[in-house]
């Protein structure tokens, strides 16, 4: 669904990636001539999305979008974070944004992903003073802030409310935009 709000605000989709059988399914049913890598983002490169998408190797990318999977990080899930293989894909965005350098990027997720530790409470035990840090409540999206302004990006996050877009249901979404 974020591909639909930028193709009206005037962008084109140009690739999509996703490895949800069903989402490919959708996809392909209601935009049969747009290009699906219907697998992992960890098994994808820039350079793939490139060549799928139709970019030469100068040409600059405008902009990548992505929605991570949210399970580990909602508050109506365990909240695992990157303990979980699926939290673990949010770094995998940082890498595609960093390989592609996009001018711009808009990564969605739920707001249960401000208040998540880098680790999570079963790791606790195992750390050193040093790392005590991590076991902060906002610790993680502090990392993710940090790896995009280590590859040049400046980050502003929002939380929005579907409902107040047009949406049928209370749905607040975390918002990180980096240029």
């Amino acid at each position: 669904g974020l591909d639909l709000g930028l193709e009206i605000s005037g962008f084109e989709t140009a690739v999509c990636v996703d490895n949800d059988l069903a989402a490919v399914a959708t996809i392909k049913a209601n935009r049969p001539l747009l290009p699906v890598l219907s697998k992992s983002i960890s098994d994808v490169t820039g350079n793939e999305l490139r060549e799928v998408g139709g970019w030469s190797r100068n040409e600059p990318v405008s902009l990548v979008v992505g929605g991570p999977p949210c399970q580990s990080f909602s508050v109506f899930g365990n909240r695992s974070g990157i303990e979980d293989v699926r939290g673990q894909l949010i770094y995998e965005f940082v890498r595609i944004v960093d390989e592609l350098r996009p001018h711009v990027f808009v990564m969605e997720n739920v707001r249960g992903l401000l208040s998540m530790s880098l680790v999570p409470k079963s790791q606790r035990a195992k750390l050193e003073i040093a790392q005590l840090e991590w076991t902060k409540n906002g610790s993680l999206v502090d990392d993710i802030f940090k790896r995009f302004e280590h590859i040049g990006y400046r980050v502003d996050c929002f939380v929005v409310n579907a409902v107040n877009y047009g949406a049928p249901q209370l749905r607040e979404r975390l918002i990180i935009i980096g240029n």
